[in-house]
């Protein structure tokens, strides 16, 4: 159930917005529809992210 919930509440909404490519996929009969993803070419030109950690620098999560 986890998959089905990043796929409807991240990966089709950004497939929507043209940030990501999704296709379906030929896999076994099934009653779920299997979709594949991947970032376009120019993905890491339309985000970024710049990441800083505050706080303890021994912490390991």
């Amino acid at each position: 159930m986890t998959g089905f919930v990043l796929v409807a509440r991240v990966l089709r909404p950004l497939a929507w917005l043209g940030l990501i490519e999704s296709r379906a996929q030929k896999r076994a009969p099934s009653r779920l529809k299997e979709e594949g993803f991947r970032k376009p070419p120019l993905f890491e030109q339309m985000l970024s992210f710049k990441v800083e950690m505050i706080g303890n620098e021994d912490a390991r999560h």
